[in-house]
């Protein structure tokens, strides 16, 4: 095993100062031909078919990794396919980072259909089931889709951001205070001009680390 991922890690710091501009969230990064076809081994390509079987097998953690290589090492037209395809094999298999990746991949339609309402119902499930980074985001994607028209979604966000600080997440704590702060009721004389959002501006941005 330490082997294959010895293997996977040569393969990472061919690439590295490509890798260095990938955020946790997939995203495609700009590579030249020459690395794409440097990064193509014997022994990766034995490294990535060991884990293709230990997924198959049943191991998230190995899904989770070929996710990972393949949204950033992959084939620029088919690897974000695959990635959501191993990503969601290993959110299938219940493990909450894997099942965060996947929710984002539905928020910005990497790999296939965009669908914020499975976004967000990926990030419930996990915050529900002690995942704290995913109470934390799903609080300020409500915040940002779903406030600006209903201010009573707030009290949506405030209990994302409670349930957040509850599992150890401080920067909830810090925007559950503040909604705390700057929240006021929606009364039917306001202006539909007004930004809703404002006072909120305070908020921390987006984590994206687990």
């Amino acid at each position: 095993m330490q082997t294959i991922f010895y293997a996977l890690l040569t393969a990472f710091f061919v690439n590295l100062i490509w890798v260095l501009g990938v955020h946790f969230y997939p995203t495609q990064a700009a590579q030249p031909e020459s690395i794409a076809e440097a990064r193509v081994t014997p022994e990766t390509n034995s490294a990535l078919d060991a884990l293709d079987k230990q997924c198959r097998n049943g191991e998230a953690e190995s899904c989770h990794a070929m996710s990972t290589y393949l949204s950033t090492l992959g084939d620029k037209k088919s690897g974000p396919t695959r990635s959501r395809m191993y990503i969601e094999m290993a959110c299938g298999l219940k493990l909450a980072e894997a099942c965060l990746v996947l929710s984002q991949m539905f928020s910005n339609g990497y790999g296939g259909e965009k669908d914020t309402e499975k976004s967000l119902d990926l990030l419930l499930e996990n915050c529900n089931g002690g995942h704290s980074v995913s109470c934390h985001i799903l609080g300020h994607l409500i915040l940002r889709d779903f406030v600006p028209e209903d201010l009573n979604h707030l009290e949506t966000v405030l209990h994302a951001f409670k349930s957040g600080y509850e599992l150890g997440n401080t920067g909830s704590c810090r925007d559950a205070e503040l909604i705390e702060k700057h929240r006021r009721p929606q009364t039917p004389s306001a202006s539909p001009t007004e930004n809703p959002r404002r006072g909120f501006l305070e908020l921390d941005p987006i984590q994206q680390t687990a």
